[in-house]
């Protein structure tokens, strides 16, 4: 589970930092088809799961975090 935390994370930031291009073109109505679209469509797929799984991720982290700290200190 700590593994798919930082993923999320950097797969997030990563989209976010290359949606705004994207996101102009099909509210603009610019549709022209290239071959890059299936790997934008991965992208998005992977964006999607990231950003849903970050939270839930990092809240189960800091709880895990916390009840092992008690643990050490018991």
């Amino acid at each position: 589970m700590q593994l798919f935390l930082p993923l999320t994370l950097i797969v997030s930031t990563l989209t976010v930092l290359n949606l705004e291009r994207a996101v102009f073109d099909i509210m603009g109505g610019v549709r022209e088809t290239t071959a890059a679209d299936a790997a934008y469509q991965v992208l998005v797929v992977l964006t999607m799961l990231s950003v849903v799984l970050f939270p839930i991720l990092l809240l189960a982290y800091i709880v895990l975090a916390i009840l092992r700290r008690r643990r050490e200190v018991s």
